[in-house]
């Protein structure tokens, strides 16, 4: 399944950036300390043509599966924006791992 998303997502970079991926650079832009994370490489490379040119804050950028982030294993957060890997993962498991 998560190939299958990831392809979507990969091939729909310019249609998501107008959703979720713009909130992680706007965050940044209000002085937050945010982490971009996104399944598809192609989101995470578009994301990171962004921010320097804005002026905007982020302070990382990874292609992971939310069910699996094994590269923020030692980063705390105050709070999380998933926006999106819920509605693709159908198995109860998978839905609390990515929790």
């Amino acid at each position: 399944m998560s190939e299958i998303v990831r392809q979507y997502y990969d091939q729909g970079v310019d249609t998501e950036w107008r959703r979720p991926g713009r909130y992680t650079l706007e965050l940044g832009r209000r002085g937050f300390r945010a982490t971009l994370v996104a399944l598809s490489g192609e989101a995470v490379a578009f994301a990171r043509q962004r921010p320097a040119p804005l002026g905007q804050r982020v302070e990382s950028f990874h292609r992971a599966d939310t069910r699996h982030l094994p590269v923020l294993a030692t980063t705390s957060f105050d709070a999380a924006l998933c926006m999106g890997p819920r509605y693709h993962l159908v198995e109860t498991e998978d839905r609390r791992r990515a929790l």
